[in-house]
């Protein structure tokens, strides 16, 4: 655990002070780093991952003194997807150099994957040819992130016996104390690493683009600084008004509050599925504070889950919790509808586009990092009941960029939770039970969240544990 940890520390601090210096030579170090770890400690990768996922943002913000634009910013923030990317290429070639060390169910399942990347690289190749261009390799960065995570994981797995548990627990509490410090000290616990620094350079991007002088013109509303950006209804309910509960949002050592949620959310989770109860329980009030609705539903449903198997026989219980999810997602349209959500004025957006177009735009058509998704008009969105283009919202979004693709990732995403279940009614070891429930409620999630699919530290994190009990799976059967 320790190793994995100062060897994870090291790369990202590397790879964060070679940025000072240069892009490419940052990149190509962060490369070279990783492959060493894959080559010497490969069994450490999963962990590597992790950390880099919860961590990197904050040695960034150690050096935001030192950043002198929002493109050096943004290229700082890819260095993880750098480290992923080149554990999962050294992966790949070592699947591809030795064959016959994986069975044929994982050769099986990994193939899957390429099936799922094929289909993404397609719609990528389309969104450069309509000219998206950045937009289109922000959203293959995207898609392509929890494949790689659970591609890393299988083979990682089948091939070690992994120690992943240890530092789980370690970055987990390390979060958690995080989230204290925020929750209490706010901005006075952020500037003791320039943490100040980091939010205000996030906030450049939307200053420069005129958006809060558009809130000013539109609504009155004025913004004063750090804190009023980070100061938020709890829950971050829309339309809540004057006399809603306002909160200090916390957003975690990776300085975004729904990821922060959802890290908290589905590593706690996978804790209690290892019978690691004491963490979980600590880290409640921050989770609440992260304020992330559908990481809340889905660390919830896991507990009520987790309970409920002890007393009904889990045969039984599949087609209820579908259920329970279609109901879930019907209701929260309903009520967005009614109180006109931007999330679900954008999967509205979504499926009023798929309608008109069921082959897809390509990717970085529409989206909310995108170009299209910056300029909408939220206004004019809900006195029309549906954005003009697809925002806020992942199946919206990837019903406008991959049309009919978007059932094929979503449907390989709830086959993987249904091998779960079924390992789990195999098994009752409920690390299964955890990767059927987080991987059903993140797509029920999907719906309403842009960040469900899209943010590393959900799906993508959660693709890693699910993966990593999927390879030791089948090491087992061996």
């Amino acid at each position: 655990m320790l190793l994995d940890l100062v060897v994870a520390a090291s790369i990202v601090a590397l790879g964060v002070m070679m940025m000072m210096v240069n892009i490419i030579l940052a990149f190509s170090v962060s490369m070279c780093a990783t492959l060493l770890a894959a080559y010497f400690t490969p069994r450490s990768l999963p962990a590597i991952i992790i950390f880099s996922l919860l961590f990197q943002n904050t040695f960034v913000a150690f050096t935001a003194g030192y950043i002198e634009d929002t493109a050096q910013f943004d290229m700082m923030r890819a260095l993880n997807f750098i480290i992923i990317m080149t554990a999962f290429g050294y992966c790949v070639i070592s699947v591809l150099a030795q064959p016959r060390d994986y069975t044929t169910e994982v050769h099986r399942i990994l193939n899957a994957t390429w099936l799922v990347v094929a289909v993404i690289v397609a719609y990528f190749v389309v969104g450069l040819a309509v000219g998206n261009g950045k937009d289109a390799v922000i959203y293959l960065r995207n898609f392509i992130t929890p494949i790689a995570c659970l591609y890393v994981a299988i083979v990682c797995s089948f091939r070690f016996r992994l120690a992943l548990l240890p530092t789980v627990v370690v970055c987990t509490f390390l979060i958690v104390i995080y989230g204290y410090c925020e929750l209490i000290f706010q901005l006075k616990f952020l500037s003791l690493f320039n943490g100040d620094t980091y939010i205000s350079l996030r906030m450049q991007d939307d200053i420069m683009s005129g958006l809060y002088a558009k809130q000013l013109d539109e609504t009155g509303y004025v913004l004063r600084g750090i804190e009023d950006f980070m100061t938020v209804p709890l829950f971050n309910i829309t339309g809540a008004g004057e006399d809603a509960i306002r909160v200090f949002r916390l957003s975690g050592p990776n300085f975004h509050p729904i990821s922060f949620g959802y890290a908290l959310s589905i590593l706690n989770a996978w804790l209690l599925a290892n019978r690691i109860r004491w963490v979980p329980v600590f880290a409640v009030p921050v989770m609440l504070f992260a304020g992330s609705k559908g990481a809340l539903v889905l660390f919830a449903l896991f507990v009520v889950a987790q309970l409920v198997v002890r007393i009904i026989r889990p045969k039984s219980l599949l087609i209820p919790f579908a259920g329970l999810l279609v109901i879930y997602v019907a209701l929260t349209t309903v009520f967005g509808i009614r109180s006109q959500d931007y999330h679900v004025l954008g999967l509205m957006s979504g499926l009023r586009e798929f309608v008109a177009n069921p082959i897809g735009h390509g990717l970085g058509s529409g989206g909310v990092v995108s170009v299209q998704g910056s300029a909408v008009d939220w206004q004019l969105a809900q006195a029309t009941g549906a954005t003009s283009v697809p925002v806020e919202s992942t199946i919206g979004v990837m019903l406008y960029q991959v049309g009919f693709g978007a059932f094929f990732v979503i449907g390989a995403v709830l086959a993987l939770g249904l091998w779960c279940w079924r390992t789990y009614l195999e098994t009752r070891l409920e690390i299964y039970l955890f990767g059927f429930v987080a991987l059903w409620v993140i797509t029920a999630n999907a719906a309403f969240q842009e960040e469900a699919y899209f943010a590393p530290l959900a799906l993508g994190s959660c693709m890693l544990l699910v993966g990593v009990g999927l390879g030791s799976k089948m090491r087992d059967a061996i």
